[in-house]
């Protein structure tokens, strides 16, 4: 084999492989796409829609360059490569933050819950990305495509959309129907339950979190709502979680939840009173269901209108 086509074999495996791991992290990151928009309000404190928004347009912007450079559309390659190495540059600036301010033994959230990763091997990580992008950037493409911008515009346009189309930003409740449903909470008030709450129930309103503590979606949803009350300490959340000999040692780690005032139920109990559904997120008001939302749902809007309003029933915005 030439050098030339030694060469071009090189710059085109690495074009393939840069490609897979942009597409492979865009794909994680949807996979755990709230985990991505929490940690955006957690560590940087952005409101929740800006976070909503912004996690979407990293996985796309992610998808499309690693869209690019694995179908290798040489004649945008450069311009692709100098993009990678401007979202690079800006997620190891990100990650060099974490690190400082919050330590290294935190999930950077760089692959989702795919698998963990700290701060300092995603920096690593992007260096050697950062490496493939100048390589690609400093070498000419290998062939001319017809219609190369409106073909290069066209994929990563595709993909920037594509997140909001699958996962739109949305903040409804979903309404029960014909009214209000009583519910039955005196199972966690019996004197046999483990933890009795401390919270009435009964009277004035209330979220209401059913929670498995294995369950990667109820410890997100417990996250989203740790968050949302350090932001508004007045917000009513009340857990429930389920089973009452499992350790709940990861379930307070990951969620950080410590701070919401919880109970337990036995695991027969529990799947009677959830279905077997949960995350299950009920809006309780004078010990009635008034809407159940899902956790992705929970809009710190509609809970400050519900709050203030005098009426029970949730607005949907």
């Amino acid at each position: 084999m030439t050098k030339p086509q030694l060469r071009t074999s090189g710059l085109l495996a690495i074009s393939v492989f840069a490609g897979i791991v942009f597409l492979y992290s865009a794909w994680a990151k949807y996979d755990a796409l709230e985990l991505t928009e929490y940690t955006l309000v957690d560590y940087l404190k952005m409101p929740w829609m800006v976070a909503a928004i912004g996690s979407r347009l990293l996985t796309g912007l992610e998808a499309g360059i690693g869209m690019m450079l694995l179908l290798n559309l040489d004649s945008s390659r450069r311009t692709v490569a100098r993009v990678a190495l401007g979202l690079l540059a800006a997620f190891t600036v990100y990650l060099a933050y974490l690190w400082i301010f919050y330590g290294n033994q935190i999930n950077c959230g760089c692959f989702g819950n795919a698998f963990f990763m700290n701060p300092a091997t995603a920096i690593a990580k992007n260096l050697v990305l950062a490496v493939f992008s100048l390589l690609l950037a400093s070498n000419p493409p290998l062939y001319t495509l017809r219609r190369q911008v409106l073909i290069s515009a066209l994929v990563l346009t595709s993909m920037v959309v594509l997140p909001f189309l699958l996962a739109p930003v949305t903040s409804k409740p979903v309404a029960l129907s014909p009214g209000p449903h009583p519910i039955d909470l005196s199972p966690l008030y019996d004197s046999s339950n483990s933890v009795i709450p401390h919270t009435d129930l009964y009277h004035g309103k209330h979220i209401l979190a059913l929670l498995s503590p294995n369950c990667q979606h109820c410890q997100m949803a417990a996250y989203k709502m740790h968050l949302l009350r350090k932001q508004h300490p007045q917000l009513p959340f009340f857990l429930i979680v389920g089973g009452t000999k499992s350790d709940l040692s990861t379930f307070w780690k990951e969620s950080g939840a410590q701070d919401i005032p919880w109970s337990r139920l036995e695991s027969r109990r529990f799947m009677a009173f959830t279905g077997g559904k949960f995350p299950l997120l009920l809006w309780i008001d004078e010990g009635r269901t008034v809407a159940e939302c899902n956790f992705n749902d929970l809009s710190e809007v509609s809970l400050l209108k519900w709050l203030n309003e005098p009426g029970s029933q949730p607005q949907q915005n």
